[in-house]
């Protein structure tokens, strides 16, 4: 039980994530704006993680749709 947590965890945080950064959960809206971030989209393309360490707001998504695909799915790492 506190593994599927774990993957529940992930899948708010990344829900959350693009409500925050792209204001759409639909995938046919969200391709589109991946796709034409580039270098700067609405200057949310990188965020502060640590220190001075940014990181890409589509890779922390992405992150914490695995997180909550393998804590969901029971996969290597997160299986009893």
């Amino acid at each position: 039980m506190l593994i599927n947590r774990v993957g529940d965890f992930g899948l708010f945080v990344a829900i959350v994530l693009m409500l925050t950064f792209f204001r759409t959960c639909t995938f046919m809206e969200l391709f589109p704006l991946i796709i034409n971030t580039g270098e700067d989209f609405l200057g949310f393309n990188r965020i502060l993680l640590w220190g001075t360490t940014y990181i890409n707001i589509v890779t922390l998504i992405a992150f914490f749709i695995f997180l909550g695909a393998v804590g969901k799915s029971a996969q290597v790492g997160l299986h009893v």
